[in-house]
């Protein structure tokens, strides 16, 4: 009597991956592209509020150095220096983001304004310059509901 084994595996010489193995390395290959996926996108969003905080400090940095030159002009340049809530269509930046600045009616998220303090410590503080003032340049951005602002601070020495 010949015994039959039904259960016995053939040796064909074939070799290769079962359906299992490969829905296993499909499944860890798409949860590693997911990843690098979620990644790209945090780092477009880094990327977007770098630039935003970026172009708010060189306007509020612009507006300091346009302020420090308007003192050293002369002493009534100097006075005439003073808190300033700017319209937008007048405040020297592309609020919009269009490209032109100061354009008639111009609206947009940016907005630049500027606060000055007088100091005058008086003459016999043994130093050559006792009067200046302290101005905070303020740029603020309100966009998809979150305000973000930059301040910048500087003092411009009554020296004319």
């Amino acid at each position: 009597m010949i015994k039959s084994n039904k259960y016995k595996m053939l040796n064909t010489g074939e070799s290769g991956f079962t359906i299992i193995e490969v829905l296993i390395a499909m499944a860890i290959f798409s949860i590693g592209i997911l990843a690098v996926g979620m990644m790209q996108i945090n780092s477009t969003g880094g990327n977007t509020n770098a630039q935003s905080v970026t172009y708010s400090s060189e306007w509020a940095l612009g507006q300091a150095e346009w302020l420090l030159t308007q003192g050293a002009a002369n002493v009534s340049a100097y006075d005439a220096i003073v808190t300033t809530n700017p319209p937008q269509a007048l405040d020297g930046i592309d609020n919009n983001y269009n490209g032109q600045i100061d354009e008639a009616g111009e609206t947009g998220p940016i907005s630049i304004s500027w606060t000055v303090n007088e100091v005058d410590l008086g003459p016999n503080i043994g130093t050559d310059i006792y009067n200046y003032k302290i101005v905070t340049v303020t740029v603020t951005k309100t966009l998809g509901g979150q305000t973000r602002t930059i301040s910048l601070q500087n003092r411009i020495p009554k020296i004319v």
